[in-house]
């Protein structure tokens, strides 16, 4: 599902979370910068952002996602000007004083590129990984976070160009159809006018958000996204106090969990790349429950 990108949509989104959970200020305050110029930039390359290649019938049936095997050398451009805007604030985030330099340099003693290291993230060559953050003194989780944010605005850029025709409903697998990452949340879509003017239908059709590239594909409401489960008594929905439109979406069978908000209970819908920001009390109260994310993303990897 394209969807528009707007700054003033992730500033607002920020100061309603500011204003319903006060107690957020702090990660708010951390965080922000970070929502605002990633979108920013995602804004800028939207436009100018080259198109991904056709997802072809055959690889979707087979559960090979738009990008794989892609080398990203398209939006090179795009990530390296992504990286000059996103390092300072990275650096501040990570407390590395010169991010940049600390990144270009080792780049250089290489004979490598950002594409290249980006590459490492989006295929999740985890040795490759360790080895490059070894040599750059950085924990590795703080060089994926790097990665990740780099590559996210750029990808949010080329996932606009992507059209979901009817054929993509063959796609049943647990990842992104656009980028092959993992989702963040899930949500309940908002209500949609029907075939008349007299009536509005319920919405309420789930779908996952891309924890990288923003992308949002349909899936099944009453399956783990995980393991695809569907059996009642293996799952189970948990909500935090005074919090219906949020809730804990559990599987007992393969004890893993994914966070869901309703749209249909919002007064505006929130920027999605600012949900799991305002969701980590039910991250805490999941993995109290010895639950696992679906997925990590940059909120509560950092805790």
């Amino acid at each position: 599902m394209p969807r528009p990108f707007t700054t003033a949509s992730v500033e607002a989104s920020l100061e309603t979370l500011r204003k319903d959970r006060p107690a957020y200020a702090e990660i708010i305050d951390l965080f922000g910068p970070l929502l605002r110029t990633r979108e920013k930039i995602a804004s800028e390359f939207a436009a100018a952002c080259s198109a991904p290649p056709d997802h072809t019938a055959t690889a979707r049936k087979q559960g090979v996602h738009l990008l794989a095997g892609n080398n990203l050398r398209s939006w090179s451009s795009l990530l390296e000007r992504a990286a000059d805007e996103l390092f300072p604030v990275l650096g501040k985030l990570l407390n590395v004083s010169d991010l940049a330099g600390v990144v270009r340099g080792h780049l250089a003693k290489e004979d490598s590129d950002l594409t290249k290291m980006a590459l490492l993230r989006l295929e999740g060559d985890e040795e490759s990984m360790r080895r490059a953050a070894k040599a750059m003194n950085l924990p590795v989780p703080s060089l994926g976070f790097v990665l990740e944010n780099i590559l996210a605005p750029v990808l949010s850029a080329v996932a606009a160009h992507v059209e979901e025709g009817s054929g993509w409903g063959d796609w049943t697998q647990s990842v992104c159809p656009v980028c092959g990452s993992l989702p963040a949340f899930a949500y309940l879509s908002l209500r949609e006018p029907a075939h008349t003017d007299q009536l509005v239908s319920g919405g309420g059709r789930k779908y996952l958000h891309c924890g990288l590239c923003g992308h949002d594909w349909r899936v099944r409401r009453d399956a783990c996204p995980s393991c695809g489960t569907a059996e009642t008594e293996k799952r189970e929905l948990l909500f935090a106090e005074d919090a219906p439109r949020e809730r804990i979406e559990a599987c007992h069978y393969c004890k893993s969990y994914s966070l869901c908000i309703d749209l249909r209970e919002y007064d505006t819908p929130p920027a999605l790349d600012t949900v799991p920001l305002g969701l980590l009390h039910l991250d805490i109260l999941a993995q109290g429950k010895s639950l696992r994310p679906l997925a990590g993303n940059t909120w509560n990897t950092l805790r």
